[in-house]
């Protein structure tokens, strides 16, 4: 089931977390983009800090959560390069999306720091300046608007932002070990 950017929210609320859909997965595509699998209880944890959840909302919140974060990895690894960020649907008014679309953003940069990014960790040129793009985009702050000049920047910046992720995922995250049987096995072919 693909995860609904308003059934999300809607199970943050209930229990009262600070953290909304955006922000959330935009937390665990930064975790990601740090390391190659983030640990998917001290994700939910921290898009949960401060909040007490019990009975029946912190259930379907915590289902919520475990469909985003398998929906979200999946994605993130996908050859076809199927992620994009959980925003609100085109329907909703701009100004509501482009500050899901600053949350997402800020969420990315602070799930970078938990996935163990450090400063003092050399980056790649292109990632400093992508990382920079996407500071100035979680301070994003828009009133009114929506014509289709409006329509249309926000719709290059969903496509810069889903880039974003997939190439600091791609430069960042620990290369993987190859399998030693596979190595052999290629080893004697040649």
């Amino acid at each position: 089931m693909k995860a609904d950017y308003q059934q999300i929210e809607e199970a943050l609320q209930a229990v009262d977390a600070s953290v909304g859909a955006a922000e959330a997965q935009g937390l665990l595509a930064g975790m990601a983009g740090a390391t190659e699998r983030p640990d998917k209880a001290a994700w939910i944890a921290q898009t949960l800090a401060d909040t007490k959840p019990r009975g029946e909302a912190a259930q379907k919140c915590l289902q919520a959560l475990v469909a985003l974060y398998e929906q979200t990895m999946r994605e993130l690894d996908d050859d076809q390069f199927a992620f994009q960020p959980l925003l609100p649907p085109d329907d909703s008014d701009l100004p509501q999306r482009a500050r899901a679309l600053g949350r997402w953003a800020s969420g990315f940069l602070v799930g970078l720091g938990l996935g163990g990014l450090g400063k003092e960790r050399e980056l790649p040129k292109e990632v400093r300046e992508a990382l920079h793009d996407l500071d100035a985009i979680s301070q994003v702050d828009m009133e009114g608007g929506g014509g289709e000049e409006d329509e249309n920047a926000y719709a290059e910046l969903v496509e810069y932002v889903k880039v974003v992720a997939l190439m600091v995922r791609a430069s960042l995250r620990p290369p993987v070990k190859p399998n030693v049987a596979t190595v052999a096995s290629d080893k004697r072919l040649h």
